[in-house]
């Protein structure tokens, strides 16, 4: 499966690690997808989790 196929946030918070992962995505269609879709898996969350964080805040 190539990772630029999954859905990425709609945010300019992930827009860069998106460009990165298809620069990436270039040089290597192995090993390396794996670990973009592992990285975009977990800013999803991480940016997930702070805007509850930030609802909480309020």
């Amino acid at each position: 499966m190539n990772w630029l196929s999954l859905k990425t946030i709609k945010t300019n918070h992930s827009n860069r690690f998106f460009w990165i992962g298809c620069s990436l995505d270039n040089l290597s269609q192995n090993g390396v997808n794996a670990l973009l879709i592992f990285l975009e898996v977990y800013f999803e969350m991480h940016y997930l989790a702070c805007v509850t964080v930030g609802f909480r805040q309020e």
